[in-house]
């Protein structure tokens, strides 16, 4: 039997996991004081059951066997050694080639031995290793000064360790073991010889009992007996009884519908004669209703023909006077007539004299399509869309010193030509094709079928610069764009919530009814539940109406969208299809040029 295999981890001061592997032969460890050569052998004979701490160099608590730590370094919680032995010869009694005992100590003080991975006591890993020599005990394991220690021992001590090392330690712990055994069981049979003496002399009282116990089961099983009888009568009469109330209750049942049916035609034919009744009594109001009417008509009538009498004569009168208005009215008409057709031929002769058209007073209207009312048929016209997209362009170019006509500008020399680690691509080539997507996106704008974007990445990326060409692109093509800061554009919604001119409303269906609304920085505003109700609204609105929306945002992480604006929120900005910006800020780059 010898070793085959140390396993360290946790213990002095091997924080990793270390393997040592023990070739056939002479295994040397050399190295400088303090190296930790000491710890292997204290490590061997610790897995083997070694339970004092001075023994194995501690402090004076077995805890101290656990790595503490350095300043680099932080304690361990635990110490694990595991000790592999070659068993071919089959000197340990385990029917296996190999045998490990393994040894971990928690800084809890919890404890545990197994043996081939099955958890065992120190007990077993004791007795497996008695007459081996390698035992907590054994004398094939000498540490710093045990030499000396043996020479000083007693002849008594040193007994032990030739008797360990002849083969009789492990008989010798058996005998103790069975003289252990033998005396407690000496003790047990003498607790139980007291205890028979003290039933022997409750046998004459427990006799008595017994006859009385036997008596007393007798006249229970008579008692018994005499009650199952009495309740089998008792059932037998109730069954009559049971049977006798369902005839009653069968006959009262049928009298019972009998008489309901009897009732309910009864009921029926009351209330019929009701409704007659209440028909006649409503027929006799109305007629009543209808006589005083006649009465009141009649007495009425005199006087209201006498009254129309006089506004007949009146009314002739009138219309007399009315004719004479008309036949005036006709001649004025036809004398103004005449004024009018002269003082257009006037005209048109003053416009030939001066070379002017004839049409040359007439209105002009910058858009003949609604006369520069600004609606037609009741819909806004084109030509305010225009004025808006062109008002909405010169904003969006104010807010920003950039160009937004193209993606000219956005040069991917200031990206860095190197991998990115976490997602393992060229960072210039990954921006290049990312910024020739945008563009593609904006070429082929169209409000019913483009999808709704996020711009994701860390400050300094160009996500805004990005999304202002965008907007400078889809304007071009004639559609209406929103570009808004989110701070400045909630802001104004919260300042203008109890404003009566309705400011709030208007900003919120602007922003929802847009070809292409852009919101930039994400993240930067004050969240309140005001907030909240507001952003759902707009982008529940868009989403609902189908319209594409564009979001910039420093915010990667996707678990901190969801805590910042609540999950009915994220939901709905998990449709949007992500853009994520990489590299590192170019901002500085540009500021040194």
């Amino acid at each position: 039997m010898v070793f085959k295999e140390l396993e360290i981890q946790g213990f002095k001061s091997f924080p990793d996991k270390v393997k040592i592997t023990f070739d056939a032969g002479v295994t040397g460890v050399v190295g400088p004081n303090g190296s930790g050569k000491s710890n292997l052998s204290d490590a061997v004979r610790w897995v083997l059951g070694e339970t004092s701490s001075r023994q194995l160099r501690a402090a004076g608590k077995m805890e101290d066997v656990i790595f503490g730590g350095t300043r680099r370094r932080s304690a361990m919680g635990f110490a694990s050694v595991r000790l592999t032995l070659d068993n071919t010869g089959h000197t340990l009694d385990v029917d296996a080639d190999e045998v490990t005992i393994g040894r971990k100590y928690y800084r809890s003080g919890d404890s545990e031995y197994t043996i081939n991975g099955q958890v065992c006591r120190l007990k077993d890993v004791y007795e497996l290793l008695l007459d081996t020599g390698i035992g907590r005990d054994g004398y094939s394991v000498i540490g710093q000064g045990r030499i000396a220690e043996i020479v000083a021992a007693k002849s008594s001590e040193r007994r032990e360790i030739f008797e360990e090392a002849c083969g009789i330690a492990k008989y010798r712990y058996r005998k103790t073991e069975a003289e252990r055994r033998l005396a407690a069981a000496g003790e047990n049979l003498e607790r139980l010889r007291d205890i028979l003496g003290e039933l022997e002399s409750r046998v004459g009282p427990l006799e008595k009992e017994s006859a009385k116990a036997q008596k007393f089961l007798e006249l229970s099983e008579q008692r018994k007996t005499l009650e199952v009888t009495l309740w089998t009568d008792s059932v037998h009469r109730a069954r009559d009884t049971v049977r006798q109330q369902v005839r009653d209750y069968e006959t009262a049942q049928a009298d019972y519908e009998r008489f309901d049916g009897e009732a309910k035609a009864a009921e029926q034919e009351a209330e019929e004669i009701r409704m007659q009744a209440q028909q006649l009594t409503i027929a006799v109001e109305r007629l009543n209703g209808d006589i005083r009417s006649i009465t009141e008509q009649i007495s009425g009538s005199e006087s209201r023909i006498a009254v129309l009498e006089n506004d007949i004569l009146r009314n002739e009168e009138s219309a007399a006077s009315l004719r004479q208005e008309i036949a005036a009215g006709e001649q004025d008409s036809t004398e103004a007539a005449a004024a009018l057709s002269k003082a257009r031929q006037e005209l048109t002769a003053l416009l030939a004299a001066s070379g002017r058209p004839a049409d040359a007073l007439e209105p002009k209207f910058t858009c003949k399509l609604c006369q520069d009312t600004g609606s037609v048929q009741g819909r806004t016209c084109t030509c305010v869309h225009k004025l808006m997209q062109g008002l909405r362009r010169e904003e969006i170019e104010a807010l920003s010193s950039l160009s937004i006509s193209s993606f000219d500008t956005m040069e991917l020399r200031y990206y860095p030509n190197t991998m990115d680690a976490q997602n393992g691509v060229n960072v210039r080539a990954y921006m290049g094709r990312l910024l020739d997507g945008l563009k593609q996106y904006a070429e082929d704008f169209s409000p019913t079928e483009n999808e709704s974007l996020m711009l994701i990445g860390n400050a300094g990326l160009g996500k805004t610069h990005a999304a202002l060409a965008i907007a400078g692109l889809v304007l071009e093509q004639g559609h209406d764009v929103i570009y808004v800061s989110s701070p400045d554009f909630f802001g104004k919604i919260e300042a203008s919530r109890f404003d009566p001119s309705g400011d709030a409303d208007t900003l919120l269906r602007t922003a929802s009814t847009a070809d292409l609304l852009i919101l930039d920085d994400l993240g930067t505003e004050f969240v309140t539940p005001y907030f909240i109700t507001v952003f759902y609204s707009l982008l529940n609105n868009r989403l609902g109406a189908g319209l594409p929306t564009i979001i910039t945002t420093n915010i990667t992480d996707g678990a901190l969208l969801e805590k910042r604006y609540t999950e009915k929120i994220s939901s709905r900005l998990s449709a949007f299809i992500p853009f994520r910006f990489l590299g590192e800020d170019i901002r500085p780059q540009k500021a040194a040029e």
